[in-house]
């Protein structure tokens, strides 16, 4: 049977369909193959991300570790009732400090010929937090323009633990000459906290 399959020839039909088997194998073999490269790559993929992502889960496990071996909240509260209950800090100003502001607000006024209609000072005691502070408050009604009155608010600035309490603008009844000529009457309530 080998012999009678030997002597036999082969046709171009044959040839043909031969062909196109072996290419259409071909073809299968690459499709094959692409799509094996393409689920290795992916694979590789795969594998760079988990390991990206098992590098960032421990790196923020150790870092909650860190916060959690760190944070003593018992300490810390105990820290900031120390520092509530500290004395003073050395940045306030003394008395004479603090009772230069009137000093400055009149010499202000004086210059600007700035009618002080009213000044009071007052030594009191302020709480802040659990501490108490000495203050002085000072209660000033002066009657000007806009600009001579803020440029008092100005002085404020050299001031740093003063604090408006009470900023109140009006315009005066008490004078006709006041009125027309647009002045306003400047009521001014500040608290000085010294040591």
């Amino acid at each position: 049977m080998i012999n009678r399959l030997s002597n036999q020839k082969i046709g171009v039909q044959q040839l043909k369909s031969l062909a196109r088997l072996e290419v259409a194998l071909a073809v299968l073999v690459l499709a094959i193959a692409a799509f094996a490269y393409n689920l290795y790559q992916q694979a590789q993929e795969a594998k760079e991300n988990q390991v990206t992502q098992d590098r960032r889960l421990t790196a923020l496990q150790d870092d909650l570790i860190f916060f959690e071996s760190n944070n003593d909240k018992a300490r810390l509260q105990e820290e900031l009732k120390n520092l509530r209950s500290t004395p003073a800090p050395a940045s306030l100003p003394n008395y004479r400090a603090a009772l230069s502001l009137g000093n400055r607000i009149t010499e202000y006024a004086q210059g600007q010929e700035l009618p002080l209609t009213g000044f009071d000072r007052e030594d009191f005691a302020v709480k802040l937090g659990e501490t108490e502070y000495s203050a002085v408050k000072f209660t000033i009604t002066a009657v000007g323009n806009e600009e001579q009155l803020t440029g008092m608010l100005e002085l404020l600035k050299e001031f740093p633990t003063a604090t408006v309490r009470t900023l109140n603008f009006v315009r005066p009844r008490t004078s006709a000459e006041d009125a027309r000529s647009g002045n306003w009457q400047m009521t001014l309530n500040i608290d000085v906290i010294y040591r």
